[in-house]
């Protein structure tokens, strides 16, 4: 399907919708993202499209409205599946309108939005695994408060959470610029 033009173009229409009329219709597109997301062939190709797929996957995780939560999720998880590839680890992080949108997601604090906070911590994750981000992902304020108060999580059912935050800090603290400032951050990372 990826291949089809006029099914992209689609898919995209309908997961641009904002009119809560059309949520159903745009939450189905957004798991279609997803699903489509999950193969490594799409990830790349799906990354590059910055006005179709790129553009709508930041808008939809930037939505706010309790009715867009399924929308949203879908959203993060698919920039989650598209960072999983190594290719755009490095362009997913230097993108500010990613950045601002998963540090926003990850940075949730109601309990209805759990998973779209765990989405969001797994993509800085998956990001942070490449060694070019590493350095700029601390000195991110956004970021390093996200990853930092997702790892201070005592929350049992939010173990994951925790986890996913704790490896980010783990790859963070590997590049040697990082080290010493990690270590001195006594009121967070320590």
């Amino acid at each position: 399907m990826w291949e089809s033009e006029e099914a992209k173009r689609s898919l995209i229409k309908a997961a641009r919708s904002t009119d809560a009329a059309a949520r159903a219709s745009r939450d189905k597109a957004m798991r279609m993202l997803q699903a489509m997301a999950q193969r490594a062939e799409n990830r790349v190709p799906m990354w590059k499209d910055d006005t179709g797929v790129r553009a709508v996957l930041i808008s939809v995780a930037k939505l706010t409205d309790p009715g867009d939560r399924a929308a949203r999720v879908s959203a993060v998880s698919t920039l989650w599946n598209l960072a999983g590839e190594p290719a755009n680890k490095k362009s997913m992080w230097l993108d500010l309108r990613v950045r601002t949108a998963l540090t926003e997601a990850a940075t949730l604090s109601s309990p209805e939005d759990a998973k779209v906070k765990a989405a969001a911590v797994a993509v800085l994750c998956c990001m942070s695994a490449e060694d070019a981000n590493r350095e700029a992902m601390w000195r991110d304020e956004g970021a390093r408060t996200a990853v930092v108060q997702a790892s201070l999580s005592t929350d049992p059912s939010n173990a994951q959470l925790r986890e996913r935050a704790l490896a980010v800090l783990l790859d963070l603290s590997s590049k040697r610029e990082n080290a010493e400032s990690i270590w001195e951050d006594v009121h967070g990372a320590r």
